[in-house]
């Protein structure tokens, strides 16, 4: 009986996965028909951004949390069903992986929304104190990392070699990812030749497509809502799914009992998890895509 209500559950997940998968077909033609749109009245192409390289993402523990549980599992099954412990371990690397991708994109916004904060301290600050770096080395104290640090290499720079455009090319080589963070360095290295009105007039322009742009998002994460919420019930169902067949003795054996079953069980969950992971960074993507 728990077999096959556990099989009832992997045929209700692969159910939703491809409801997924029919919503999503549905999502790409009409974001096609949109750019398609875009193209005839002649607007702007969309604008991809790079991932930026990896900061201290790698080194935080959490994200190698599924490889050393996947490892864990796998030895414990790896006697008496090879395939299933040589799955596990496979699985539990590629989420790693995942997760550190992951971690990269938020390291990404979170660069994102401090670049706000900045831009609006050093026009209110700049008023009262029209000296760039002077300017940018108060700013610097009231940022968080990673942007901080970004900030304060340039400052310390520009004492160090008395040049700014050593510093604005030390800044602008850590930047090249942030399209926002381009545009305030592409404005401030030009203080010494443009009137403070004028800066402060391109400071302002710039922080008004900035707060359009966080008010998009935000309505983007309320409309992908369910979509995201139907990723992460399939991520949890097939955790517990593996979890289930690895240490529930009536599962464990059913399920490892023969090499087929096993291929079954793996064929099933992987199609399962691919298209949460599919849809999730799909969200993501949409979420990012707001320039």
């Amino acid at each position: 009986m728990i077999v096959w209500a556990f099989a009832a559950t992997l045929a209700a997940g692969t159910g939703l996965a491809i409801h997924l998968a029919l919503t999503e077909c549905f999502t790409l033609a009409t974001r096609y028909a949109g750019r398609r749109r875009l193209r005839l009245v002649g607007g702007p192409s969309v604008r991809k951004e790079a991932i930026p390289s990896p900061s201290d993402v790698k080194g935080r523990w959490v994200v190698y949390l599924p490889l050393v549980a996947s490892v864990v599992a796998a030895c414990s099954v790896f006697a008496s069903a090879p395939l299933m412990g040589a799955y596990l371990a496979g699985a539990g690397f590629l989420l790693t992986r995942y997760l550190q991708d992951r971690g990269r994109r938020t390291t990404e916004k979170r660069i994102d929304a401090q670049v706000k904060e900045l831009v609006t301290e050093f026009r209110s600050r700049y008023q009262l104190k029209p000296s760039v770096f002077g300017t940018l080395e108060e700013v610097v104290e009231g940022l968080e990392e990673p942007l901080r640090g970004l900030i304060d290499q340039a400052v310390k720079r520009y004492y160090v070699t008395g040049s700014a455009r050593e510093a604005f090319l030390t800044l602008r080589s850590s930047s090249e990812h942030h399209p926002y963070l381009c545009q305030f360095i592409f404005i401030v290295e030009r203080a010494d030749k443009a009137s403070r009105e004028a800066l402060q007039e391109a400071l302002g322009d710039l922080e008004e497509r900035m707060e359009e742009r966080h008010r998009l998002r935000g309505r983007t994460r309320i409309a992908l809502a369910l979509l995201r919420g139907e990723a992460r019930f399939l991520q949890g169902a097939n955790v517990a799914a593996i979890g289930a067949a690895t240490f529930v003795p009536v599962l464990r054996e059913f399920y490892m009992s023969t090499m087929a079953r096993q291929g079954i069980f793996i064929a099933a969950v992987s199609a399962v998890l691919a298209v949460s992971i599919y849809f999730d960074q799909e969200v993501r993507m949409l979420e990012e895509g707001i320039l």
